[in-house]
């Protein structure tokens, strides 16, 4: 901070301040024994500062004085909604560091706790549970009259039905990786969400072109894959990163299952999963951009 001089009048003082202010320079006016002393905050803008108060001395009454005050007062409107806006998109590390996983990315583990009460209960062989079985399939009469007549859980819980130890406990891992990375980044709100829009598309259309029948998070996990792989490629500073293997893995897991060397496998609910995931990833860089957010 470097003093530039002194103005006799205090509203003069208060008035050229304001000046500086609405051309971007960050100053100060103290009262001092032979006038009011203006400080510039910022060193490479001293020189300046210090021309303009010349003109200002020389015309104080100049039409370019005399709005100063309101476009001061506007610039720094400005800058605090700026910082405002930038303590919102802050991540206390220190704070996220000291909680437990469960506490940063609740809905991940809420859904791995669900994930593994069902399998508990239908013993990982749903069929053989009629009940349960018929109350979380998609449809029990092949339309869409249950989900019609009120039963909308049904748009939603085929993803919690596994049938199998492997097919559990692979959905289970790669729900653990993909869920706890977006959650943690972007919040529990749009991650629900997310896991919300991502089911019931991938499940209808299961049911449209196959059967209701089915059942598995694989959909889920393949949108939040896609999601996961297209943002980081578009946007490498988004803090999102895809292992090249993990890549391969699911890609090449899903081509053969296209190609029905791995039968019984729901394979429109993974196409449609990793397209709406695949979407949502390479929208976000353009509503980031457009919404001038982080």
């Amino acid at each position: 901070m470097r003093q530039i001089g002194t103005i006799d009048d205090a509203e003069q003082a208060r008035q050229f301040a304001a000046y500086l202010i609405s051309q971007g320079t960050v100053c100060s006016v103290d009262p001092g024994n032979k006038g009011s002393v203006v400080w510039v905050h910022e060193e490479d803008r001293v020189a300046a500062a210090r021309e303009e108060l010349q003109r200002f001395l020389a015309d104080p009454g100049h039409q370019r004085y005399r709005n100063a005050p309101q476009q001061a007062a506007a610039v720094v409107r400005e800058a605090q909604r700026q910082n405002a806006a930038i303590q919102r998109r802050t991540i206390n590390l220190r704070d996220r560091w000291g909680r437990p996983a469960m506490a940063q990315c609740p809905f991940t583990f809420g859904l791995m706790a669900l994930m593994m009460l069902v399998a508990i209960m239908t013993q990982l062989d749903p069929p053989k549970h009629e009940e349960l079985f018929a109350k979380l399939i998609f449809s029990t009469d092949m339309t869409l009259r249950p989900i019609l007549s009120g039963e909308v859980w049904r748009l939603v819980t085929p993803i919690f039905l596994h049938f199998g130890f492997l097919h559990f406990l692979f959905n289970l891992l790669y729900l653990r990786d993909f869920g706890m990375l977006i959650e943690y980044r972007l919040g529990t709100p749009k991650f629900f969400g997310m896991v919300l829009v991502i089911a019931i598309l991938s499940n209808y259309a299961q049911f449209a072109m196959s059967h209701p029948m089915f059942g598995g998070m694989s959909g889920v996990n393949y949108g939040l894959f896609g999601y996961i792989w297209v943002r980081s490629r578009l946007d490498p500073n988004c803090g999102f990163w895809m292992p090249g293997n993990t890549v391969a893995i699911m890609i090449g897991w899903q081509i053969l299952c296209v190609m029905n060397y791995i039968p019984n496998v729901a394979n429109w609910a993974h196409g449609i999963g990793l397209i709406v995931g695949v979407a949502m990833g390479a929208s976000a860089p353009l509503w980031k951009q457009f919404s001038g957010r982080s």
